[in-house]
């Protein structure tokens, strides 16, 4: 409660305020990096219907960021995710994730969740899918090295053969 608490008088962090009778409620649906002093980072799984999970609540205490805590974070997630068959979405305006976003290969996803994104219209909503079949994850990885190659191109300012 007091990682999130400190995190939200941030006005950057994005986050929106959690109560401790809402994090008590909820506690199973987080998971957590502590050390000996504590917990240091965090992420609430959130059920947003039967093929996805929303990662929430994600941040990392200021004195271990940029150590990669948020990356295990998502690890966790995304193997919860894998082993119950769900995607996973995230919903955030803050550069840093959004480049980490990028790596772990989530793609914006904000026109495919047009209720969730109305309760955070100023975000935009990232998703990895881990529920694939072989054959989706095939085509699925073709489709994204191609858009990935595209962006590069137009950014290198290259004219595509």
């Amino acid at each position: 409660y007091r990682l999130l608490q400190s995190l939200t008088k941030n006005d950057k962090s994005g986050l929106k305020p959690r109560n401790k009778d809402y994090i008590r409620d909820r506690i199973r649906n987080f998971t957590v990096i502590k050390n000996d002093k504590g917990i240091i980072a965090c992420g609430e799984m959130i059920d947003l219907d039967e093929r996805t999970i929303e990662l929430g609540a994600m941040g990392t205490h200021p004195e271990h960021q940029n150590k990669w805590f948020s990356w295990k974070i998502l690890e966790r997630v995304e193997w919860f995710a894998e082993e119950a068959g769900k995607d996973v979405i995230l919903v955030t305006d803050n550069e840093g994730l959004m480049r980490t976003l990028w790596k772990r290969w989530y793609t914006d996803a904000t026109h495919l969740f047009r209720t969730r994104h109305a309760k955070s219209p100023t975000k935009k909503i990232y998703m990895k899918k881990c529920s694939w079949s072989t054959v989706e994850w095939e085509s699925n990885l073709l489709s994204a090295v191609h858009d990935r190659t595209s962006l590069l191109i137009r950014k290198l300012g290259l004219n595509p053969v």
